[in-house]
């Protein structure tokens, strides 16, 4: 009986690798067919080079510009940020490609190379990526995570001599502080200015899309406010995009 039970647990651990080593050569297969599409451009300034199978893990290999370097920089220079944004990364891979990385028992890597020869790597393990897919970031959590992400990017440029200082939660609505005090526009030129403005007017459904912050934010009811202020004087200007408006970009 000892014997048999041995012959048994040896069978099923070699199934077992039989299986993991076939979904391994499926997945060589899959990885070879888009590393042959590369080099692919993603976004602006960032193009993806290859997709390699490198042990157990699949890495993506990315050339970017120094805007966006250092941006990713900024979100995969803190440990916890890093594991965040990687997690997203992944909730927004094809499903059955993310099976299929989780039958073979793979991770998956990313590394960035500047155009000015600096390099960022990130990566998840498979254990980290299979914990990744059983418990997604969701809901509230997803948004504070998004939040968190573009809170890491500030400040931002926002066009004109103005620049975002800061997103913050107050109730059901997203702040948005701008500082406008290098725009040369007085606190009365700037309601002025908003004044007739409405959702459409800053933003079409493929802005909210592609902007992950936003598109939660959306999801989740948020209003999005502006709030405008300069070191030049007290006052403030205010402009809010009610959720029922932006809905509505986004249904169109």
């Amino acid at each position: 009986m000892k014997a048999k039970l041995l012959s048994f647990c040896l069978l099923a651990v070699v199934l077992l690798l039989g299986s993991c080593i076939f979904q391994k050569g499926k997945l060589a297969i899959e990885v070879a067919d888009v590393n042959d599409d590369c080099p692919e451009k993603i976004a602006d300034g960032i193009t993806m080079t290859s997709v390699e199978m490198d042990g157990d893990l699949v890495v993506y290999t990315y050339e970017v510009d120094q805007e966006a370097f250092r941006n990713i920089c900024i979100n995969l220079g803190d440990p916890e940020t890093s594991k965040t944004l990687l997690r997203n990364m992944v909730a927004e891979f094809d499903k059955d490609f993310t099976r299929e990385l989780l039958a073979a028992s793979m991770g998956v890597k990313f590394v960035y190379e500047c155009t000015d020869g600096s390099r960022q790597v990130a990566m998840l393990t498979p254990q980290e990526l299979e914990a990744a897919q059983k418990a997604p970031l969701r809901g509230d959590d997803l948004f504070d995570a998004q939040l968190k992400l573009a809170q890491n990017k500030l400040p931002m440029d926002a066009g004109g001599g103005m620049r975002i200082v800061q997103f913050a939660k107050e109730g059901r609505t997203l702040n948005c502080y701008v500082d406008i005090t290098e725009s040369g526009l007085s606190m009365s030129e700037v309601r002025s200015n908003v004044a007739n403005l409405t959702a459409k007017d800053l933003f079409t459904d493929d802005d909210i899309e592609d902007d992950p912050l936003l598109k939660e934010a959306v999801k989740r009811g948020f209003n999005i406010q502006y709030i405008y202020s300069s070191a030049n004087t007290p006052e403030e200007a205010t402009f809010l995009l009610t959720n029922a408006e932006l809905r509505r970009i986004m249904n169109d």
